[in-house]
């Protein structure tokens, strides 16, 4: 196990499973009513073996298969996947100055990587589960809430299967 995945094992893994997230890959994933609750790690595309970063990104959907059960869905994963400039909160919009933040560490040393872990670790705890312990919906991820038939959203996600 490369030293990055034990790090992440031993200071954010065990925080988040508390917290009644399950993982898969890079991403945390918990229900809460009728929300779904994601915790994303993402590493940097120019990450090298000398220097590397990583942040993280929060986000909350519909439980689809949970609400659509009354044929009407709220349009909130689907808008954010047809409007790129709906993105998913980064953890850095919460930490105090608002802006983006990546946690930088070296890969090959592994006191470097538990460094960046453990600041990680901290702000999760200081301000992104809290923010979604308060926050269950996407209302408050920017994304639009509006209420439409399932079939009108089928249509407007998959026009050409339907006409």
């Amino acid at each position: 196990m490369d030293p990055f995945e034990h790090a992440l094992n031993r200071h954010l893994a065990p925080r988040l499973r508390g917290a009644g997230f399950t993982r898969r890959g890079s991403t945390w994933s918990r229900r809460r009513g009728l929300f779904i609750h994601q915790v994303n790690l993402q590493r940097s595309q120019t990450n090298s073996t000398l220097d590397s970063r990583f942040t993280i990104n929060l986000a909350a959907t519909l439980n689809v298969a949970g609400a659509a059960a009354g044929r009407m869905v709220l349009e909130d994963d689907w808008v954010s996947r047809l409007d790129p400039a709906l993105r998913p909160l980064r953890i850095g919009q919460l930490r105090p100055g608002g802006q983006d933040h990546w946690y930088r560490y070296r890969p090959g040393d592994p006191a470097s990587v538990d460094t960046a872990l453990q600041a990680a670790s901290a702000d999760l705890e200081a301000y992104g589960l809290p923010h979604l312990d308060t926050a269950p919906g996407p209302r408050q991820f920017g994304l639009a809430l509006v209420i439409v038939p399932a079939e009108r959203l089928w249509r407007r996600v998959r026009p050409s299967r339907l006409r």
